[in-house]
């Protein structure tokens, strides 16, 4: 069977708009973790900073002093508050480091060989290209995308612990 490469043109089209799509999808990841990672590094230094914790473990290191379950269940909350805290910062810098988008380089195809192939059959071998960096560029977008969301996950779950903690303390 031989190929004719006539639709290959075409095909370049859409695999120019695939990895435009594919770009802007990096870029708003990008902005979002921009976004996130200064609110979730805010959040955990402040939760860090917590006063009332520093004075309840005060409390509990004296040797006349006994913790009861409200105190247990404040230390408990709040450590697991700080620790997703620190899980969620930590996803969100991962997924910033780790985030590699794959740039077009069609330097190596500026070849004498390669510029007098036909216009269909160059069009194929570019749109092949394309191809190859389409695929790593989704891969990489959706390790991102699951790292922010972890990061987000992890977040949640840390606020509503610390809002427990801070139910419990004003309880007990």
């Amino acid at each position: 069977m031989k190929y004719t490469y006539e639709s290959s043109e075409m095909f370049l089209s859409m695999a120019r708009k695939e990895y435009e799509s594919e770009k802007e999808r990096a870029a708003a990841l990008d902005s979002k973790i921009a976004f996130s990672l200064p609110v979730i590094s805010a959040y955990f230094f402040l939760l860090a900073q917590d006063t009332n914790i520093r004075e309840l473990l005060q409390s509990s290191r004296s040797l006349d002093s006994y913790m009861d379950n409200a105190d247990f269940s404040m230390l408990a909350l709040y450590f697991v508050a700080v620790l997703t805290a620190l899980c969620s910062l930590l996803w969100m810098v991962h997924a910033t480091w780790t985030h590699h988008f794959q740039e077009l380089d069609i330097a190596q195809s500026y070849t004498a060989k390669v510029m007098s192939m036909p216009k269909e059959l160059f069009s194929a071998r570019i749109a092949k290209y394309y191809l190859t960096k389409i695929e790593q560029n989704k891969l990489e977008n959706k390790i991102t995308s699951n790292e922010y969301q972890l990061g987000w996950i992890f977040g949640i779950i840390s606020l509503i612990c610390f809002l427990l903690y801070t139910v419990v303390a004003q309880v007990s």
